[in-house]
């Protein structure tokens, strides 16, 4: 008995460590919005959202999307850094890292990946008119990026996108009605699109709206998927924001949790309380979730006011009290067995 105990315990401080995210997400009210609005002149003095955030040798690394209401004026891609995540400073002077011309469209969803080599990778989408098209660049300051290239051309609109660096490489899940899976050697070309099988739930549920693919991570057996879902009230046109997660084995065959949304800020149905846009970090002692908030709006396309904000989880003890008891030995047993 005693061998299968310290069995389960060390299977727990493995798992722990390595940050396995448990969905159980506070917000973190120290510092909220986690990154303010840019000078009244910025190119992010009206918004500040939508980002993607990686941890590399020691610093914390955030692209965000901006822009400002005055007219003529396009979404551009910031850059900020950190020591800590959740206090960040400007990069470039506090000028946007990636833009387009004006007359050429926006810059949006900014996706970053850090490869083997320790050279920054990102997606995004140029949003033009009516349609949506994929880039990529490459980068090793995250400010300075070369060889911005459209790919995959062949695909004339892209919703959202998720890509990650697993196994050497490039993987990647976007959107265009339905959800595709593709994967790619080098980061540019890519294998035929596979279909992937989740969808928005039906009538009756919290995602009766629309699924919205943000964030793909990869876990020691599996791949987490977290995406916006958007539940429309019957009664009016407000619509209310939250985050699922769902798991697959093979990138395709995609299984919702049962505890879906796993995350939703405020009050659960309230629009002024979405939480959109999702990036979740695997970190230390604290798993990070990034979203993106309405503070004000009819709904969840309404871009007043959107701000980042930031949830944690403390993944070593879960009951959040410095005490390693029956609670946490409950979760490490469930993730173990597969109930997590």
């Amino acid at each position: 008995m005693e061998k299968i105990i310290l069995y389960i315990l060390t299977a727990i401080f493995m798992t722990t460590s390595i940050g396995v995210a448990g969905e159980f997400w506070k917000v973190y009210s120290q510092v909220n919005p986690v990154l303010s609005l840019g000078e009244s002149s910025a190119f992010d003095s009206a918004h500040t959202f939508d980002c993607s955030v990686l941890k590399y040798k020691e610093q914390y690394h955030m692209w965000y999307r901006g822009d400002r209401e005055e007219s003529g004026t396009n979404d551009q891609i910031g850059y900020a850094t950190s020591i800590n995540g959740t206090d960040w400073i400007r990069q470039n002077n506090g000028n946007s890292v990636i833009s387009f011309p004006n007359e050429n469209g926006d810059a949006q969803q900014p996706r970053v990946v850090v490869n083997k080599t320790g050279e920054f990778r990102i997606y995004y989408r140029q949003e033009f008119h009516s349609s949506d098209t994929l880039w990529t660049a490459i980068s090793t300051d995250g400010i300075n990026w070369q060889g911005n290239k459209q790919i995959m051309s062949d695909i004339t609109t892209f919703d959202s996108l998720a890509p990650l660096y697993y196994d050497s490489k490039y993987h990647l899940w976007y959107q265009n009605q339905r959800i595709y899976y593709t994967v790619s050697d080098d980061g540019e070309n890519f294998s035929t699109p596979v279909t992937v099988d989740i969808e928005a739930g039906g009538t009756d549920t919290w995602e009766n709206e629309l699924l919205d693919l943000s964030c793909v991570i990869r876990t020691s057996e599996y791949f987490k998927m977290y995406y916006m879902g958007n539940f429309r009230c019957n009664d009016s046109d407000r619509c209310f924001s939250a985050i699922g997660m769902a798991t697959s084995s093979d990138g395709i065959t995609w299984s919702k949790s049962l505890e879906n949304p796993v995350f939703y800020n405020g009050t659960m149905g309230l629009s002024d309380s979405s939480a959109l846009l999702p990036w979740v970090l695997i970190d230390d002692d604290y798993n990070k979730l990034y979203y993106s908030t309405i503070t004000i709006g009819n709904d969840s396309s309404d871009f007043n006011n959107l701000r980042l904000g930031m949830a944690r989880e403390k993944i070593s003890d879960i009951n959040d009290d410095n005490i390693f008891d029956l609670k946490d030995i409950i979760y490490g047993l469930q993730i173990l067995i597969g109930g997590r």
